[in-house]
């Protein structure tokens, strides 16, 4: 998973780092990517359902695994990830 600091913006590489989901809490858009197998980037690819449910698991299941690391619970009202769903 990739997250960015300046906000609620979380990326998560999926199928062995060929896909990149990424989820926009910000703007509220997803965004999906194929990524090449050398320096050539991502090619922009259309957000399936399956690529999301797969996705936004990733992401889930590591902010839950970092809060729970540092002890802090996240409170039902506060999950921006969880409410997108």
């Amino acid at each position: 998973m990739v997250a960015a600091s300046y906000g609620a913006v979380y990326g998560a590489l999926l199928d062995g780092g060929r896909r990149y989901y990424v989820f926009d809490a910000i703007a509220m858009r997803e965004l999906a990517f194929s990524m090449g197998g050398d320096a050539n980037p991502g090619t922009a690819i259309p957000v399936t359902g399956e690529i999301q449910q797969r996705g936004l698991a990733v992401i889930r299941r590591t902010v839950d695994d970092i809060s729970r690391f540092y002890r802090y619970p996240p409170s039902a009202g506060t999950s921006q990830v969880a409410a997108a769903r």
